[in-house]
C-alpha cells in the first residue's frame, strides 16, 4: 500500500501503536575534535533521527531558531571557529528519497518533498510572487533566502493570477512563469532536491550569521569518508520534536505526504527487527 492519502490513517495508527503517542525525535549536534583557543580542530556532525518537523513552517515562526540556539551552545562550549566540515548524518533512513508510485511531474511541489533522515522547513522553500507594474516581471521573494536559484519568467498583468512552477530534477533551480495581478501576492512551497544538503547548508549560514566562523564545507556523511563514532564525540546540543500524537494530528489534518512517509520509515528504523529489508526503508516500515 502507498502510505499517504487515506492510507495515512493506517500508517499513523500503526506508528502510534508501535512507537507510542509520546515518542519524540531527537536531533543531536556533536563536535569531533579538540578545541584550542576557541577553534574546533575537526568537524561538527548533526545526527538525524528522521524528524519531519524540524524547522517546520507549521510549528515555528522562525524556522532557523534551533540553529541559532545551537550557535549559543557552541559558544557555551568554547567553540567560536570550526575548521572542519559540517556533516549531515541522515543514515537513520535509507537513501531512497521518493515514495513508491510518485509521479515525476509532481516532484517540484511540497506534497512530493523527498524523504530524509535530516529534514528542515518541510523540505521546501517558500516562493512569494508579488505583482509590480503592468508588463513588468513580478517580484520574487524566497524563504529561507539564499538557497537554490529561481528563474523569473513572470509578467505582471491585470486579471486573475495564473502562475506555474517547474524544477530541474537534479538540482535546486526553479523556473516560475505565468502572470500575477498588480499588487497581488501568490505563494507556493517548492520541494528541494536534497533535504540533507538543505539542512546543513542552512545551518552553516546561520552559524556564520551568529558569529561562529566556519571554514569547512557542508557535506553529507557519505562524503565524509568514515562512519561517525558518536561514543568518542562531545554532544553539544539536542533538539527534541513534539510528541508523535501531535505530529500525527498534523499529518492527518493537513494530509501531509512528507510526514506520512517519514513516519513509515521511522517504524522501519526503530521498530523493524528483521533482516529482509534495509533498516529505515519504506519496506521495513510497511
Amino acid at each position: 500500500f502507498i502510505p499517504a492519502s487515506n492510507m495515512k490513517l493506517f500508517t499513523t495508527a500503526a506508528a502510534l501503536d508501535a512507537l507510542g503517542p509520546s515518542f519524540r525525535y531527537s536531533t543531536r549536534l556533536y563536535a569531533d575534535g579538540q578545541v584550542q583557543n576557541g577553534t574546533l580542530l575537526g568537524s561538527l556532525i548533526v545526527r538525524g533521527s528522521g524528524d519531519p518537523t524540524f524547522g517546520s513552517r507549521r510549528s515555528a515562526s522562525d524556522m532557523r531558531a534551533t540553529f541559532s540556539a545551537w550557535a549559543d551552545s557552541l559558544r557555551a562550549s568554547g567553540i567560536r571557529r570550526v575548521v572542519g566540515p559540517i556533516v549531515g548524518d541522515d543514515d537513520v533512513f535509507d537513501d531512497i528519497g521518493l515514495g513508491q508510485g510518485w509521479t515525476w511531474d509532481d516532484l517540484q511541489y511540497a506534497y512530493a518533498a523527498p524523504v530524509s533522515g535530516l529534514q528542515f522547513a518541510d523540505g521546501t522553500v517558500e516562493v512569494a510572487l508579488t505583482g509590480t507594474t503592468e508588463g513588468e516581471p513580478a517580484r520574487i521573494d524566497v524563504r529561507p533566502a539564499g538557497y537554490g536559484q529561481v528563474l523569473n519568467r513572470t509578467v505582471t498583468a491585470s486579471g486573475p493570477s495564473a502562475e506555474s512552477y517547474s524544477r530541474d530534477l537534479s538540482q535546486n533551480v526553479w523556473t516560475v512563469s505565468g502572470t500575477v495581478a498588480p499588487g497581488e501576492t501568490e505563494t507556493e512551497e517548492l520541494a528541494v532536491v536534497n533535504p540533507t544538503d538543505f539542512f546543513v547548508t542552512t545551518l552553516v549560514g546561520v552559524l556564520r550569521q551568529q558569529g561562529i566562523e566556519v571554514t569547512g564545507d557542508a557535506i553529507d556523511v557519505d562524503e565524509w569518508g568514515a562512519r561517525p563514532r558518536y561514543d568518542r564525540m562531545r554532544r553539544v546540543a539536542t533538539h527534541l520534536s513534539g510528541p508523535l500524537e501531535d505530529i500525527v494530528g498534523v499529518t492527518n489534518t493537513d494530509s501531509n505526504n512528507l510526514y506520512a512517509e517519514q513516519i513509515l520509515r521511522t517504524m522501519g528504523a526503530y521498530v523493524y527487527t528483521g533482516t529482509q529489508f534495509a533498516l529505515g526503508s519504506a519496506q521495513a516500515g510497511a
